[in-house]
């Protein structure tokens, strides 16, 4: 797992080994880890887990805030993300580090949001993320992410990588990105019988005006 200041330096490549020494994409670009796994909690899993493989980030359903947001949720609660994993066994509240900007010690100020701090601090992430997204680094850094995460679909569908055919198979169902079928609209039916319906008395009134016009009567 990459370390929080390598993930706040954005798309810029940061080469670290990883434990094996093995230069993994995950190693070389923390940010890779970042938009595969923590982006999906702010975008929607489902989401972004089709889009990731079609999309470049910035044209994709993750916003600029969206992408800011998550970088402050890594932040605020970092210390406390630390903990729970080299203590796997702790079972009470009460062990936990407090979060940067949502809790304040004794815990009598929990859920009144966040503090003037962490709304300053979103907002020079917001700056950060715009400037991130239309420098030269960042523009390469989400062509080769879109290409790692295409050229993993095919390893998945062609049973290369771990993985179980069902997850290939719900893959491949995702990524059917034809017309879907018109979902039943009640509403809809409803407005085109009344529609229909005052068709009908339209051609009726006029059928009755034209036989009485036929026959002299005024």
């Amino acid at each position: 797992m990459p370390k929080l200041q390598d993930i706040l330096g954005g798309r810029k490549l940061t080469m670290t080994a990883g434990e094996d020494g093995e230069q993994t994409e995950f190693c070389k670009r923390p940010y890779f880890f970042f938009c595969n796994t923590v982006l999906e909690c702010v975008a929607g899993k489902k989401t972004w887990k089709i889009q990731k493989k079609m999309k470049r980030i910035s044209n994709s359903c993750v916003t600029v805030s969206d992408e800011a947001f998550a970088l402050l949720l890594l932040v605020n609660s970092w210390e406390k993300f630390e903990y729970i994993a080299d203590n796997p066994q702790c079972e009470t509240r009460g062990e936990l580090p407090y979060t940067k900007f949502t809790e304040k010690k004794g815990r009598n100020k929990k859920m009144r949001g966040w503090s003037h701090e962490g709304i300053n601090n979103f907002n020079q992430l917001c700056a950060f993320v715009v400037k991130d997204r239309e420098s030269d680094h960042g523009k390469q850094f989400e062509i080769d992410f879109l290409k790692y995460q295409k050229d993993e679909l095919l390893r998945t569908k062609a049973g290369i990588i771990g993985g179980s055919d069902d997850d290939a198979m719900e893959q491949t169902e995702d990524m059917d990105i034809g017309p879907p079928n018109p979902a039943y609209n009640q509403l809809k039916d409803m407005c085109l019988e009344v529609g229909s319906d005052n068709k009908d008395d339209e051609e009726e009134e006029c059928d009755v005006f034209g036989r009485v016009g036929q026959t002299g009567v005024v």
